[in-house]
């Protein structure tokens, strides 16, 4: 765990387990593209009642990279550093509900002359997405919290701003860790580490 103690920069964002749940939505459409392709390739061998025909074979090559892929990615991350798959999906658990729990409304519903209109606010859903890219890594008897910075100088006040109660919450959560408070690392992240309680 020397990468994300220290969080130099080029070693930190060169950590396959760290690669795996930053980019933990794209790897998981790969999933959904094994599905869907996996379902077509049944239907089409229903219709036709054949398999293996010219025209089902790039189909059939989706499906097989597709899942190989998805697997592939798991594996590495789990055995990263000799972490299972357990501590991977709890840690994805765990950012999805800091997620589900600080993402504010994006669209702002106004009643004009009788009709509701829906406004979209951008500074919202520039928080909304430098809150999806918070990261909790859970690993053995130790967990860490990076929070990126954003680009965007007001949406990284805003996101500042929510650090304590961020901080809060995932305390709460996990109430078997003791927790450091946050410390800003130059223009990378804010990072949070805490160790479990013996």
């Amino acid at each position: 765990m020397k990468t994300l103690k220290t969080l130099k920069t080029q070693e930190h964002h060169s950590d396959l387990r760290y690669f795996f749940l930053k980019n933990y939505y794209l790897i998981w459409q790969s999933r959904l593209i094994f599905i869907i392709s996996l379902v077509l390739v049944t239907a089409i061998h229903f219709i036709k009642s054949q398999w293996l025909t010219p025209a089902f074979l790039p189909l059939c090559l989706l499906t097989l990279c597709s899942f190989l892929f998805y697997l592939l990615s798991i594996m590495t991350a789990s055995l990263v550093n000799h972490q299972n798959y357990k501590s991977l999906f709890m840690s994805r658990r765990q950012s999805s509900k800091v997620k589900h729990r600080f993402f504010q409304l994006e669209v702002r519903k106004n009643l004009q002359e009788g009709n509701l209109t829906g406004e979209r606010n951008p500074e919202i859903r520039d928080l909304n997405k430098a809150i999806a890219k918070i990261i909790i890594d859970v690993r053995g008897d130790k967990l860490f919290v990076i929070v990126p910075v954003p680009r965007d100088h007001l949406t990284s006040e805003a996101l500042e701003a929510l650090l304590p109660a961020i901080h809060k919450f995932i305390s709460n959560e996990n109430e078997n860790y003791r927790f450091s408070s946050f410390e800003r690392h130059a223009n990378h992240c804010w990072h949070c580490q805490a160790n479990f309680k013996n």
